[in-house]
């Protein structure tokens, strides 16, 4: 984690949300959409090797030769961001919580098909997130494997990852789930 710490994008990303983290509130749906952008550029330039978990869907898995292949930020940077800013606030009071309980979060990585990431995007219209379904529901509608061939029977169908999904995370998507 020390060195996620050091490293210029998390320190950028920190001092931009803290900068700013007073004016949210007052940002219009546009002006948050440019500051999540914003911070999503430093988690994505984050190197792949800390950011990949290991896991990867069963068909990812079996595509990897065939360059179908791709990284798929599974806990949203985005919808981490806002979230974190309604209902997490206070690990912004220094860099390594925010490091530990946000950036630690949504840089992680899973392997999925360009098919598969495509299908499980959030929307977002005129700077207004919107979620057809939460997180963990979408990647549990997939078979997992790990990178080195090794299998979890428990992971058919059930994300690797659930439990790592923090409630503030899960409750701002539920804010604006859309209702069917």
């Amino acid at each position: 984690m020390d060195k996620l710490v050091d490293d210029w994008n998390v320190k950028t990303a920190y001092d931009i949300i803290c900068k700013n983290v007073s004016y949210y509130n007052k940002m219009t749906p546009y002006e948050k959409s440019s500051f999540s952008a914003a911070i999503y550029d430093r988690i994505f330039k984050l190197p792949d090797p800390i950011c990949f978990t290991g896991y990867m869907s069963m068909d990812a898995f079996q595509a990897k030769r065939k360059n179908k292949l791709t990284y798929d930020h599974c806990f949203s940077p985005r919808t981490g961001l806002h979230a974190m800013l309604k209902y997490n606030v206070e690990c912004l009071d220094n860099i390594h919580s925010f490091t530990e309980e946000f950036v630690s979060l949504v840089m992680k990585t899973v392997g999925v098909t360009k098919t598969q990431n495509r299908s499980i995007v959030f929307q977002s219209k005129d700077g207004i997130y919107s979620y057809p379904e939460l997180t963990l529901t979408k990647y549990n509608s997939f078979d997992w494997i790990h990178k080195n061939g090794t299998r979890d029977p428990k992971w058919e169908k059930s994300f690797p990852l659930c439990d790592q999904i923090p409630e503030w995370f899960t409750q701002f998507e539920m804010d604006h789930l859309i209702e069917e």
